[in-house]
């Protein structure tokens, strides 16, 4: 029993220390702030999103576990790091995106580096410490994430709406992972609608011992992802004038069509392209995301990331101009 609670905690360790891949408790405080209004819609992942990509070598674990002296420390180190399987190239999507919503609100410049920061300087420290915040309180959702590739797909289940927008005398016999995406659906437009930035989590694979998503990527909690969303864009709604001006209740059923959730992916820097494409029907969500390069990513669920704006460290500095207040058009 003792070894079994040992090897979860070490897989939540890495889930909240990664989840696209990495997080653990801050090694310091940060500052809450009440940042002035700004538009998300005018976000630009050229603009605002940081220029490297989401991809830092080393060591994944926080710096309160690496920074451990002695032979005590390493035997730690090397322990976490073998039980968990941690990887030596990882990602800080949620701390990236998180980070990225923090200067934008802040209209603090972006940093200029064009390639990861190294373990150890400030703003490599700071994107880890956002990692973990991406993740709530004591890591909860990395465990959502790991509840959710438990979940079946939605071509192994019934189609049988669980909301009110297609009545039915029946309850679906089995809850997929579109369900679920249709239920964190209304919060997410809800804050777009009323011009805040949402960080999204998006599963990508299934857990190894879920059998009921046979045509789904069997995966680990860290092969997941975080992205920020800064605007939703409705296709035509029966009955709405302008799908695009459309508000959004949290407790709204959410009318089938299809709608275009644009994106800040930490793993393609600079592309104002980047999008997920949401298919609503019969109460569930299906899901796939597509960058400006038309690359398209098959995406199991999508849901709601915690986000509490922080002031910018004042070791974070940036050389280039502050960045124009005309976003690009969209297309």
């Amino acid at each position: 029993m003792l070894l079994h609670s040992t090897s979860l905690l070490l897989t939540l360790i890495l889930a909240s220390v990664a989840l696209a891949q990495t997080s653990v408790p801050a090694t310091q405080p940060a500052t809450q702030v009440a940042l002035p209004g700004r538009a998300a819609s005018d976000f630009r992942p050229s603009l605002h999103g940081f220029g490297f990509v989401n991809s830092f070598t080393g060591s994944p674990l926080p710096a309160a576990l690496r920074e451990l002296k002695g032979p005590l420390g390493e035997l730690i180190r090397e322990s976490v790091e073998s039980g968990t399987g941690a990887p030596s190239r990882f990602g800080l999507c949620g701390g990236m995106s998180l980070a990225a919503a923090d200067l934008f609100m802040e209209r603090t410049p972006r940093p200029t580096a064009i390639k990861p920061p190294a373990p150890g300087t400030d703003l490599y420290e700071w994107l880890h410490r956002r990692q973990e915040s991406s993740l709530g309180s004591a890591g909860l959702f990395a465990i959502k994430f790991m509840t959710w590739m438990m979940l079946a797909d939605p071509s192994n289940a019934p189609t049988t709406p669980t909301t009110p927008t297609a009545p039915s005398t029946s309850a679906p016999q089995i809850r997929t992972i579109a369900h679920a995406t249709y239920d964190e659906l209304g919060p997410i437009l809800k804050r777009l609608d009323e011009g805040d930035l949402a960080p999204l989590g998006l599963v990508y694979v299934r857990a190894a011992g879920n059998s009921r998503a046979p045509q789904s990527q069997v995966g680990v909690p860290w092969e997941n992802h975080q992205v920020l969303a800064y605007q939703a864009q409705r296709a035509a709604i029966k009955g709405v004038s302008d799908p695009g001006k459309a508000t959004t209740k949290s407790s709204d059923a959410i009318p089938a069509g299809k709608i275009t959730l644009w994106i800040y992916d930490p793993n393609f820097p600079n592309d104002d392209d980047a999008r997920i494409e949401l298919d609503v029907s019969d109460g569930q969500v299906r899901a796939v995301q597509i960058t400006g390069k038309s690359e398209r990513i098959p995406v199991r669920g999508v849901m709601a990331m915690p986000w509490t704006p922080q002031a910018v460290p004042a070791a974070i500095t940036a050389s280039n101009k502050p960045a124009s207040s005309q976003p690009t058009q969209r297309r």
